[in-house]
């Protein structure tokens, strides 16, 4: 159990590997700390930690999600790795999935970790929802969280890699390529046919 600073529960897993280097996995809009099971036996049997935790309205956590409450949820978790779990910043890296490349690209902003992942992430909620909405609709003004990663990418400083699949349809793999140019120094890997519900890490040849 965490507790975020505005006192809401949080749910997580955390899988001890070595005590001294850890991966923070920020998970995607439709998961849980369950979703990820294979990704976190092989984090795990690479001797790093791995923390999971379930956002606030998430299966296991109290409140409702919101920007900036999962925002808040994720600061908690590195509170928790970094005071609680005594792991020097500079071994930890951030991982997030989908929506969670949003939350962990905001986190790495604020904090001084060792690197950042973003899998199958997009450059904001807002471009993403413009992709299928008609564009007749104001959506500006009727997406209550834009989640906007590429207006946060240049203050991102900490080495970073971005992963994409060019069979992903739910967050289209344009995301990913404009992503690494607006992250400057990214590592950008782009594979084939895997779509959004696979971990690239676990199922990448």
């Amino acid at each position: 159990e965490i507790t975020a600073e505005d006192g809401t529960l949080l749910y997580g897993w955390h899988r001890r590997a070595n005590g001294d280097r850890a991966v923070l996995y920020l998970h995607g809009n439709a998961e849980a700390v369950n979703s990820s099971i294979a990704l976190q036996r092989q984090v795990a049997g690479e001797g790093w930690d791995i923390l999971v935790i379930a956002y606030r309205g998430y299966p296991g956590s109290d409140g409702h999600p919101s920007e900036e409450g999962v925002a808040m949820d994720a600061r908690a978790a590195w509170l928790w790795l970094t005071e609680d779990r005594h792991i020097d910043p500079a071994n930890i890296v951030i991982h997030g999935r989908s929506l969670g490349g949003a939350v962990g690209a905001r986190l790495a902003t604020e904090v001084d970790c060792g690197g950042l992942v973003l899998e199958s992430s997009f450059t904001s909620a807002l471009e993403l929802a413009r992709t299928v909405v008609p564009s007749i609709y104001p959506i500006e003004r009727l997406l209550r969280y834009p989640f906007l990663t590429d207006l946060r990418a240049g203050a991102i400083r900490c080495p970073v890699l971005i992963l994409h699949s060019q069979g992903d349809s739910v967050i289209p793999v344009s995301h990913g390529r404009s992503l690494a140019a607006l992250i400057g120094g990214s590592e950008y890997v782009e594979l084939a046919g895997l779509g959004h519900e696979y971990s690239l890490v676990v199922h990448s040849p």
